[in-house]
């Protein structure tokens, strides 16, 4: 609570009538606000739509993939396109998921290869991080930051010098009929 506010609550209560009956509402005290707290207002609605245009843009291609799942093939390359789908179906989900494209072999292969990560993670980061809880340090402290920095870049900038170490270092070898060389 603020100066300002607690003086104007404590004239509020000392104006109210002692017998306990309510101030009538010719009473009630209304304060303009500063310039100071209207900026701030302007601010709070400016970064607030600035906050919402951008859920809009970034959730879009989202709702564009949902909403092009419950259309037709014919309708799904109309010219313009169709924001809602004009005849919903459930068609596209009944061919995803029959057995000609195998998804549920890929999906299983997907379920293995998530279980076998969240394994073998939990089995070095927990003892890890009991370490690292039990012996706080400044080289602790360094590695928590230096992790949290490495997590802040996106893996594709990672894999691209990955993949050129692992060139030069031969550790992989390219097939003698592909295009790139070192």
């Amino acid at each position: 609570m603020s100066v300002e506010t607690s003086e104007v609550q404590g004239v509020a209560s000392e104006s109210a009538p002692k017998d306990g009956k309510r101030a009538e509402a010719s009473e009630t005290r209304t304060f303009a606000k500063t310039k100071h707290e209207k900026r701030e207002g302007r601010v709070r609605i400016a970064k607030s739509a600035a906050a919402w245009v951008m859920a809009i843009f970034y959730l879009f291609p989202v709702y564009w993939m949902v909403c092009t799942a419950f259309k037709t093939q014919k309708e799904t390359f109309v010219q313009p396109p169709h924001l809602i789908p004009q005849n919903p179906t459930l068609d596209s989900f009944r061919v995803a998921f029959s057995d000609n494209f195998g998804i549920w072999k890929a999906l299983g292969n997907s379920a293995i290869i998530a279980a076998g990560c969240l394994v073998l993670t939990l089995l070095f980061a927990i003892p890890a991080a009991y370490a690292i809880a039990r012996m706080r340090s400044a080289v602790t402290t360094g590695m928590l930051i230096l992790l949290s920095v490495v997590q802040l870049l996106p893996a594709i900038a990672i894999s691209i010098p990955m993949f050129v170490l692992s060139v030069k270092r031969e550790w992989l070898t390219p097939s003698p009929r592909s295009s790139w060389r070192t």
